[in-house]
């Protein structure tokens, strides 16, 4: 059985494949586990096979990818940092509960029913599938070369929104010194308002009097833009100090670094 663990199929799919409301993401892979897994089950002790899906999502607030069945109770199977490593902990976490129910049968036959025994060998020492579940040595190469460039692109991200916050404290702290956060409409870099450390309204838009000049508004709200151009989801933002108060699905407040003395 191993051959077809080392063999295994992903399939690409994307937003059309589940509905919205299903707890799968909108892409990623399907795959699957073959009936027939592990290799040390008797055959009379053979199940279905089981599709699965693996997808990033988030987890304990970080970003991963997450196994998950496509049919029945749609069990979360494993979570890791990588797809390979996920895959490879929902092939481990089957095999055992496999082999746990192949053994239960094999009591049962002989104490219940009083059948000859059937043999459930014991697992390989080596019987961890996660270093045994991969494609094509070309595969795997571009999938890790995806990968680490997505790490790359996520640490980037961070940096240049960590960036922003600070240009955009440099910009309003001449005209409003105790300002310590800013609320913006992240669907278009759109400033709503400047608040102090005990969110008091410094600032506000479109009508405050006071506080900020049309040419200050217009160049953090460009550098808005250009920070969120590559995306504003939930979870980046919220790493990189941005906090959806609740009120507007879309308007969330920025913490600006503290003010150098």
């Amino acid at each position: 059985m191993s051959d077809a663990i080392d063999q295994i199929q992903l399939d690409a799919y994307g937003p059309d494949r589940f509905a919205e409301h299903q707890p799968f993401g909108r892409v990623g892979y399907l795959f699957t586990v073959p009936g027939d897994f592990p290799d040390d089950i008797p055959a009379s002790l053979h199940v279905t096979a089981s599709k699965m899906a693996v997808y990033r999502t988030r987890a304990s607030a970080a970003e991963c990818w997450e196994v998950r069945d496509v049919n029945g109770h749609r069990k979360v199977w494993a979570e890791a940092d990588t797809r390979r490593e996920a895959i490879g902990l929902a092939f481990n976490e089957i095999a055992r509960i496999r082999r746990e129910s192949a053994a239960e049968i094999a009591e049962r036959r002989v104490n219940i029913l009083g059948l000859p025994p059937v043999a459930v060998e014991a697992p390989p020492e080596d019987a961890d599938e996660t270093s045994r579940v991969v494609t094509d040595a070309v595969t795997t190469a571009f999938s890790a070369m995806f990968e680490d460039a997505y790490l790359e692109v996520k640490r980037t991200r961070q940096t240049a929104l960590a960036a922003a916050a600070a240009y955009a404290a440099h910009l309003i702290r001449p005209h409003l010194p105790t300002a310590a956060a800013l609320t913006v409409d992240v669907t278009n870099g759109g400033l709503r308002a400047v608040l102090d450390s005990d969110r008091k309204t410094l600032w506000y838009a479109p009508a405050c009097p006071v506080g900020l000049d049309d040419a200050t508004v217009e160049e953090v709200e460009g550098l808005m833009r250009d920070a969120l151009e590559f995306g504003a989801d939930e979870k980046s933002l919220e790493q990189a100090g941005w906090h959806n108060p609740g009120a507007h699905d879309d308007t969330y407040d920025l913490e600006l670094p503290p003010a150098q003395q």
